[in-house]
């Protein structure tokens, strides 16, 4: 699995690579979670600033699993995030 760590700033990103972690460091980043045409599945880390999840008003959500630590948001395409 693939890594992509991202800058200190507040960061705008939009994971679209499969099987890729994205490491938001420090920062106030939000990510934009969009549905892919295939099945995919990104994982988000970041544990430092005020961080916001975006969902587009048009996705699909098909299952929401949360966890102390964790947020597994799976779309009816089966993108999971």
């Amino acid at each position: 699995m693939a890594t992509i760590n991202l800058s200190s700033d507040n960061d705008i990103i939009i994971p679209t690579n499969n099987n890729t972690d994205y490491r938001g460091l420090g920062g106030d980043d939000t990510y934009i979670l969009v549905s892919q045409k295939n099945s995919t599945s990104v994982s988000i880390i970041d544990t430092e600033g005020n961080n916001v999840i975006q969902l587009p008003e048009w996705s699909k959500i098909k299952s929401i699993l949360v966890a102390k630590t964790a947020l597994k948001i799976t779309c009816d395409d089966m993108t999971v995030f």
